[in-house]
């Protein structure tokens, strides 16, 4: 008789980011697999209760670097703030004839910009787009 280790998998998150928060790390992975199993025993996944089986194979095991929910909401809000700048800098650039933007207007208007999205002249100089 043999001993299969089964890893009882899920599919309750949409984003790998949400499943992630959830998941063990590697090296609590390893821990828990040489304390409590053989070496030499055979790993499967068991999805939908043990319906179905999987396996891990030589080429199976991947990584994915992604942004964290913190850095996703950061480059979305400097790429509102780049697209309000643009738009800002075209009105200024060509202004209109009866009512053109003055440099002072539009000082204020970038300043005002930059505190709406809370992010510093400095930060978003920095951002890497």
């Amino acid at each position: 008789m043999q001993t299969i280790v089964m890893l009882l998998t899920n599919r309750e998150e949409y984003d790998i980011r949400d499943a992630a928060s959830r998941s063990m790390t590697v090296r609590q992975l390893i821990d828990e697999l040489e304390c409590n199993y053989d070496e030499n025993a055979k790993i499967v996944f068991s999805n939908d209760h043990g319906y179905t089986y999987g396996y891990v194979g030589a080429g199976y095991i991947d990584s994915k670097r992604v942004e964290t929910h913190e850095e996703e909401n950061l480059r979305e809000t400097m790429e509102e703030l780049q697209e309000e700048l643009t738009e800002l800098q075209a009105e200024y650039e060509n202004p209109d004839e009866d009512d053109p933007m003055t440099d002072e207007k539009y000082r204020a208007e970038r300043e005002r910009l930059f505190k709406e999205y809370g992010v510093t002249e400095e930060e978003y100089a920095k951002f890497q787009f």
